[in-house]
């Protein structure tokens, strides 16, 4: 049954399977876990090892739920039980990826704590993400520090990362604003609700996505686009706002902005009160 995550590990015996995780995890898990308090819900971890991350999964989740646990080593077998069940083989092997995802159906959780090598982090996540995720679940990717390290393949900025992959995902999911056709949105932009970054994690929500419809209601108060500058600059103003092009040039240099804004300010200030 639900536990509080601080009180779960300072209370954990010593004695206990391992448990390594960041400060700011256990915050994060507390937030996550606590969505889906009394409900019967499943969990798959990516890379469990010693076994401490399965107890405290069983400590967050009704006595119903069902844990799935993989990892390379055989000797977690060990871990399993009447809740837990292990597949055992390499996160890097697509078939065996595939093979897991056909046998153990949809998860609400999905926690990837396994080699932390960015390729088997990506190839991992577009197999479960799509696959084996529900729509409302969550998807969280821990340790993606090592997208930083030149051991695990990584570097600032350095392409082929973790990270960097995420990254690409921001603009996924802003297709639907892009210069882009709606038609051509993809399988991110359609299936990522949002993503979260936080210190060595990265946390992506599932759910069906449409273009997002702009609520318009309401009166204008104001029309900004006929509204006319004054000064000895306004006619100029008036007539240069008229062209896209300009307008456009506008918006993008700070120094022309700044005139602009200048200018309004002058005007603002002739204005008669009413």
């Amino acid at each position: 049954m639900f536990q509080n995550v601080k009180e779960f590990i300072e209370r954990y015996p010593a004695s206990s399977p391992k448990i390594r995780k960041y400060e700011n995890y256990i915050e994060f898990y507390e937030s996550l876990f606590s969505k889906f308090r009394n409900q019967d819900i499943r969990v798959l971890e990516i890379g469990v090892q010693h076994g401490g991350s399965l107890e405290l999964w069983k400590a967050l989740t009704t006595p119903s739920s069902q844990i799935v646990g993989l990892d390379i080593l055989p000797q977690t077998k060990q871990h399993e039980d009447e809740r837990v069940k292990i597949f055992v083989g390499d996160q890097g092997d697509e078939s065996f990826l595939s093979d897991v995802s056909s046998k153990t159906g949809i998860f609400d959780i999905i926690i990837d704590d396994g080699s932390h090598i960015p390729f088997h982090q990506k190839i991992t996540f577009e197999k479960f993400f799509f696959e084996n995720l529900r729509d409302g679940g969550v998807y969280v990717v821990e340790d993606c520090h090592t997208s930083y390290w030149r051991d695990y393949g990584g570097g600032l900025r350095k392409s082929g990362s973790f990270i960097e992959f995420s990254k690409t995902l921001i603009d996924e999911i802003n297709a639907w604003h892009g210069q882009r056709i709606k038609n051509e949105a993809s399988k991110y932009t359609k299936s990522i609700r949002s993503i979260q970054f936080e210190s060595s994690m990265v946390i992506f929500e599932k759910a069906p996505m449409v273009a997002p419809r702009n609520i318009d209601i309401g009166v204008e108060t104001i029309d900004v686009k006929t509204l006319p500058v004054t000064g000895s600059m306004g006619n100029i103003m008036n007539r240069l706002r008229k062209i896209e092009f300009l307008r456009s040039l506008v918006r993008r240099s700070p120094t022309l902005w700044r005139l602009m804004s200048k200018q309004i300010g002058r005007s603002r200030s002739k204005t008669p009160e009413s």
